[in-house]
C-alpha cells in the first residue's frame, strides 16, 4: 500500500551564504512528514534537485512546495528515500520500475571491467543500497560474493581485469562503515576501489 507525504518545510539554508537562492548549488533545509504521523524528518538537497519538483508540482519557487504530498511504495518509508524515489521518477520521465539487483549488479561488473566506476544515473538510492548491502554481512565483503565478482569481472572483460584485495595503507582515505578496499588489475594498469554498501557504492581510491 502506498505511502503518502507532505512537504512541510523548504527553505535557503541560512547558513549558505555563498550562493543566491536560485544558484544551482544553493542548498535548501527540507522538512517531510508521513501522512497520518506527527514524526518529521529535515535533511537538505541543493536546487538542482529542487527544479525538478517545481514544474512536477506546478509551482514557481521553492516555498510553494510547502504542504505538497506526494505517494510513493511502501518500501519507501524513510523520507530520504521517498523523497529520492520521486525525484528519480520524475527524471526518469513519470514512469520508472526499479532494476533488479541482477540488473545492478551485471551494471557495475560491465564498468568495472571497463576500469570504470559504475554509472547508477537514473536509479534510485534505496534500490542501489538494497542490490549491494547482501554482500556485506558483516564489516567486510562476503569472501563468496568476492570470488563472484571477481569471476564475471573477469569474463566482462574477456580476461583482462582482475578484482583483488588491496592494501588499505594504499588508500589516501579511510570509511568509516561497512566496504571493502579493492583494485582492478590490467597489465600494468592499476585502479583502487572502494565497494561498500552505500548508495554510491563505488569509488575510486585516488
Amino acid at each position: 500500500m502506498p505511502i503518502t507525504f507532505q512537504i512541510v518545510e523548504m527553505r535557503k539554508n541560512p547558513f549558505d551564504k555563498e550562493h543566491a537562492s536560485t544558484h544551482m548549488d544553493a542548498h535548501y533545509s527540507w522538512s517531510l512528514q508521513c501522512v497520518g504521523s506527527s514524526w518529521t524528518t529535515n535533511s537538505s538537497m541543493v536546487y538542482k534537485e529542487i527544479v525538478w519538483l517545481l514544474p512536477y508540482f506546478k509551482v514557481n519557487t521553492p516555498q510553494e512546495l510547502i504542504g505538497k504530498t506526494f505517494e510513493v511504495p511502501a518500501e519507501y518509508d524513510d523520507a530520504s528515500t521517498a523523497i529520492n524515489y520521486l525525484l528519480t521518477v520524475i527524471k526518469n520521465g513519470g514512469s520508472y520500475a526499479p532494476p533488479s539487483q541482477k540488473e545492478l549488479v551485471l551494471r557495475a561488473v560491465n564498468a568495472l571491467g571497463r576500469l570504470q566506476i559504475p554509472d547508477f544515473e537514473g536509479v534510485d538510492s534505496l534500490s542501489i543500497h538494497s542490490a549491494f548491502v547482501e554482500m556485506f554481512p558483516g564489516f567486510g565483503l562476503d569472501d563468496k560474493w568476492f570470488e563472484t565478482l571477481k569471476e564475471a569481472i573477469l569474463e566482462a572483460s574477456k580476461n583482462e581485469v582482475s578484482l583483488e584485495k588491496a592494501d588499505i595503507n594504499e588508500f589516501p582515505y579511510r570509511v568509516r562503515g561497512p566496504g571493502e578496499y579493492l583494485k582492478l588489475v590490467k597489465g600494468s594498469q592499476i585502479k583502487l576501489i572502494f565497494f561498500g554498501p552505500y548508495s554510491t557504492p563505488f569509488s575510486f581510491g585516488s
